[in-house]
């Protein structure tokens, strides 16, 4: 019989946890300082929705490279007795390839909700989305 100590127990214990919170990650979106978003496909498209309450939307970064979707976004708050910051860095891999045509992305930032459409094709290059 093998001896155990209270740490193998622990550390099972945490694999486990870990397997769930990934489970929930590629399931509906982030968990924890993450965002959270959604990703579907509608039609000839697909739909990304993310919550990004508190920023600006010049303060938010698109770009698709390589079937990824990148959300960067930065809001800073400074004053004479503090600051303080927020960042927020998401990479989503797509189910599939997008259009390489940079026109055809298009981007909508109300009410703190991010909405990015993407339309899908056979392959993709790299792009910046403008937020409208």
């Amino acid at each position: 019989m093998a001896m155990t100590s209270p740490f193998d127990e622990m550390e099972r214990m945490f694999e486990e946890m870990q397997g769930m919170f990934e489970g929930m990650r590629r399931g509906r979106g982030s968990f924890g300082a993450g965002i959270a978003l959604d990703v579907s496909r509608h039609d000839d498209e697909y739909l990304v929705v993310a919550d990004l309450p508190g920023f600006e939307k010049e303060e938010i970064a698109l770009t698709v490279d390589d079937g990824v979707l990148h959300i960067d976004a930065a809001h800073v708050v400074e004053s004479e007795e503090r600051s303080r910051s927020r960042t927020v860095h998401e990479r989503v891999t797509l189910p599939g390839d997008v259009d390489a045509d940079s026109d055809a992305f298009s981007a909508s930032y109300r009410n703190g909700v991010l909405e990015i459409h993407l339309p899908a094709s056979e392959g993709s290059e790299g792009h910046r989305i403008d937020i409208e």
